[in-house]
């Protein structure tokens, strides 16, 4: 019989001594409540519907001034929308890496 190549394997000593030292950093870092949780959650939800109301008052005014075939209103849900998400993903991204 042949013995099946090891190539690309680790060891078992560096297997063992890597889930070692993740285990200990996880248990090093700071717990953070569900409070904290709830509050990002909140936080989001802002960030994306602000721009979103802000984009439909601004689009409902132009509708109201410019009476032709366009409908502002749409463009600048979308665009509050957009705005809103880009902020949202930015703070996101801001608070994993601290």
């Amino acid at each position: 019989m042949t013995k099946p190549s090891d190539s690309g394997k680790e060891p078992l000593p560096k297997i063992i001594a890597d889930k070692s030292d993740r285990r200990i950093k996880a248990q090093k870092e700071e717990r953070k409540s569900i409070f904290f949780g709830l509050g990002m959650i909140g936080t989001v939800g802002w960030m994306i519907t602000v721009p979103t109301v802000l984009g439909v008052v601004l689009g409902r005014f132009l509708d109201k001034i410019y009476k032709n075939g366009v409908s502002w209103t749409l463009t600048f849900i979308f665009a509050g929308l957009c705005v809103g998400c880009f902020w949202a993903w930015q703070w996101i991204n801001k608070e994993g890496k601290s």
